[in-house]
């Protein structure tokens, strides 16, 4: 019995950092997918490399961000590979809305 309730409480305890992780599943697959005219290379440095994200919270009064996972492949010439989401404060419900490609400046990065 002790047993069982550690283990829904360690499964029930999920931390930011495993939601961002499924996060950047989700948007690679995302990108992978939605983003014509890849080279190998970059759908390779997008598989492999852990993504930079960008997050922005446009709406003070409500816990919800912007955030983005962003991908710098080096054949790209500088342009760099985004994957918008929204998602409250845990990232535990970020979805993929759109994915872009541009050229980048940053203003904060997470870590």
């Amino acid at each position: 019995m002790v047993l069982t309730f550690s283990l829904l409480v360690v499964v029930g305890c999920a931390s930011k950092d495993y939601y961002r992780d499924k996060g950047a599943e989700k948007a690679r697959t995302y990108a992978l997918e939605n983003v014509p005219g890849l080279s190998p290379e970059a759908r390779c440095h997008i598989r492999i490399a852990r993504p930079r994200i960008l997050e922005k919270n446009y709406m003070k009064d409500k816990p919800l961000s912007q955030v983005c996972y962003v991908w710098d492949p080096p054949t790209m010439n500088g342009k760099s590979i985004l994957v918008v989401g929204v998602c409250n404060a845990s990232y535990s419900d970020w979805a993929p809305i759109k994915a872009v490609v541009k050229n980048l400046t940053v203003e904060k990065e997470i870590e």
